[in-house]
């Protein structure tokens, strides 16, 4: 199962990856995405986390196939898994 957000003007998708990477900076996470994952509920984070471990794991597998060559796609999913994990530890 992809995670897709509904674009309304051209009703196309985005993926997880796209999402996470228009809320990332130069910097890391932006101050507003934290805000906004930390009102997620437990169920919600989970399920984000679920997306995000199978998405991973699709971007490795192209990158083996040689489908793709961007290996900054899996470290900024790396770091989006890593803060959702540890919102999800915390509200636990």
């Amino acid at each position: 199962m992809t995670w897709r957000l509904l674009n309304n003007t051209k009703g196309e998708g985005y993926s997880l990856l796209q999402l996470i990477t228009s809320f990332l900076g130069k910097n890391g996470m932006k101050k507003d995405r934290k805000q906004e994952l930390e009102k997620k509920t437990p169920e919600q984070l989970s399920d984000m986390v679920r997306d995000a471990r199978n998405s991973l794991a699709q971007l490795r597998f192209d990158l083996r196939a040689g489908k793709t060559s961007n290996v900054k796609d899996i470290r900024v999913l790396r770091n989006e898994l890593a803060v959702l994990l540890t919102l999800l530890h915390q509200h636990g």
